[in-house]
């Protein structure tokens, strides 16, 4: 037996547990370490929650440890602090 499909607009109706709320909590930290205020870092973790939902591989690099305070990568690749990218040098920051 296959395991249904969800399609992503309904994925993000279904409840959140507690894995997920400790992720999204992790997340508002580390953004407003980085610079955010509580509500762009609410809702840039709220878009990150769809994104996983949705099996989406694409990073930022504020979710990245080689992401600096100058804004910049460790490794000196190219960033782009809030667009989704596949980058060869992720590395996530981990609690």
């Amino acid at each position: 037996m296959t395991p249904a499909v969800i399609p992503p607009s309904q994925r993000l109706d279904l409840p959140w547990c507690d894995r997920k709320i400790a992720r999204f909590k992790f997340r508002v930290a580390l953004f407003m370490r980085r610079g955010m205020t509580e509500d762009q870092a609410k809702a840039l973790g709220d878009r990150l929650s769809a994104r996983d939902a949705d099996l989406d591989e694409r990073r930022i690099c504020c979710e990245c440890s080689n992401f600096q305070r100058s804004r910049t990568c460790a490794l000196r690749l190219p960033t782009s602090p809030l667009q989704l990218a596949c980058c060869h040098g992720f590395d996530f920051v981990k609690p």
